[in-house]
């Protein structure tokens, strides 16, 4: 045991005679508390830009788009032509998603035929990407059941029919 004693008097004389071992030991950890609680004080992510390339320019995608940009994270400030003009925003890291709307996806739709939102994110932003999956995907579910209850009612179907 005497030799703990010994060992822990000498680590205490040797922090003490170096202003780097100090600072490496008692101010760093402070300071990068302070830096991760502020890092985290945020709480959520908000008003994240996206883009979206609306291929169809129906009221129906228009609509979706509005539930889109009316979420907390997302953010539409791109409106866009191609698909590159899209890829170039994401990999600019000017937009973090792209939603494109496919050709006839109203038409589709009154055909009861399945059309596809599709989403695009940068892989190496996986948190804010789930982030804005999670959000697109609410707002797209909640406008998609508004739309299919008005597609039953103009074929004379409950607006509940299974």
């Amino acid at each position: 045991m005497n030799g703990f004693w010994e060992t822990a008097k000498r680590e205490i004389s040797r922090i003490k005679s170096s202003k780097f071992m100090l600072v490496m030991i008692f101010v760093l950890p402070i300071f990068f508390s302070f830096v991760i609680w502020w890092t985290f004080s945020a709480g959520t992510v908000k008003d994240l830009p996206i883009a979206v390339l609306d291929l169809d320019n129906s009221d129906i995608s228009r609509g979706i788009t509005r539930a889109i940009n009316s979420t907390p994270s997302a953010d539409i400030k791109y409106k866009i032509e191609n698909y590159n003009q899209g890829y170039n925003l994401i990999k600019s890291g000017k937009a973090y998603a792209l939603i494109v709307f496919p050709q006839h996806f109203k038409k589709d739709l009154n055909r009861n035929k399945r059309p596809k939102i599709v989403f695009y994110y940068n892989n190496q932003t996986i948190l804010i990407g789930g982030i804005l999956s999670k959000d697109i995907q609410s707002a797209v579910i909640t406008s998609m059941k508004a739309v299919d209850a008005q597609i039953r009612m103009k074929k004379g179907l409950s607006k509940y029919a299974v």
